[in-house]
Formats: C-alpha cells, sequence, structure tokens
C-alpha cells in the first residue's frame, strides 16, 4: 500500500532524490524530527478548524433569532 501511494505521488527521480536525501545526517535528522512536526501541526489545524466551526456555528445560530429568519429571507437585499 504504501509503495502505490508513493508511487501515485512522487516520480521515480523524486524518490531517488529522497532516498539520497534521507541517507544523509541532515536527511536522518528530518525522519527524526517528522513525526513531532506532524503531530504538533495537526493539533494547531485541528484547534482552528474547531474554533471555524464554533464561529460559524454562532453567526448562523444569530441568523436563526433574526425576525426576517423565519420566512426564510437571510435578511440580504433583492432587486425587485
Amino acid at each position: 500500500m504504501l509503495q502505490q501511494q508513493l508511487v501515485e505521488h512522487y516520480s521515480i527521480a523524486e524518490l531517488a532524490l529522497i532516498a539520497r536525501a534521507y541517507n544523509t545526517p541532515e536527511g536522518r535528522s528530518l525522519m527524526r524530527k517528522a513525526p513531532a512536526f506532524t503531530a504538533s501541526t495537526t493539533k494547531a489545524l485541528e484547534a482552528a478548524f474547531v474554533a471555524q466551526a464554533v464561529e460559524l456555528a454562532a453567526v448562523e445560530a444569530q441568523r436563526s433569532l433574526r425576525p426576517d429568519a423565519a420566512d426564510g429571507n437571510s435578511g440580504e437585499h433583492r432587486s425587485p
């Protein structure tokens, strides 16, 4: 499965370059740090997603409380 994903996203030349890079001290260091980096950025993205969802839910709740919400009018100006 991993091999299928690799060749689906990278060319053979790119995979060869990755292999060469990962066989350097810097490349090995990157590989050791990658899981922690991914975990921290995933947490930040999840927090941003939740904050955006809460904000959008609050906006929608405010819209539903407006007097014109019952008739389906979103308050947008419409030309006759």
